[in-house]
């Protein structure tokens, strides 16, 4: 079932939104080849999108630990490890497909699906909050 992009999903910086997009893209594109294709073409796109998420995968995650870092997101350690438990998972399922081994679409889907609701809507919303309350936190006054 397509995943559709929504406010929600938001964490306030538009280059990161647009990432973020780019991975509800790779689910539904596997969607759309799933239901529409037949095994030959399906395994065609499984391969096209392993390739291309496992291209991604560093470039979005170096984009975002730069980003948490620069604003001085605490979590920052926390959230490195769990980027990288995440691009291991990426990583395995592109070698396995890559060595002959039966990968299903099923199982990247699902991969994909926790990611976007596990990690995006609950760890990246983080993100959000801690920039949020920074511009709403009381500044400091001087004191002379």
């Amino acid at each position: 079932m397509k995943i559709d992009w929504h406010d929600d999903y938001s964490i306030g910086d538009e280059h990161l939104d647009e990432q973020h997009r780019r991975w509800l893209g790779f689910y539904n594109e596997l969607d759309e080849a799933l239901q529409k294709q037949d095994q030959k073409d399906l395994a065609a796109t499984r391969t096209l999108l392993l390739q291309k998420m496992s291209d991604y995968v560093a470039y979005h995650f170096h984009y975002e630990e730069e980003y948490m870092r620069g604003i001085g997101y605490p979590e920052v350690d926390k959230h490195w490890r769990i980027h990288k438990n995440f691009r291991n998972q990426i990583y395995r399922l592109y070698r396995d497909h890559k060595e002959g081994d039966i990968v299903l679409t099923s199982e990247i889907m699902s991969v994909l699906k926790s990611w976007i609701i596990s990690h995006i809507l609950e760890q990246d919303k983080k993100i959000e909050e801690f920039v949020s309350g920074r511009k709403h936190s009381p500044q400091p006054k001087n004191e002379t």
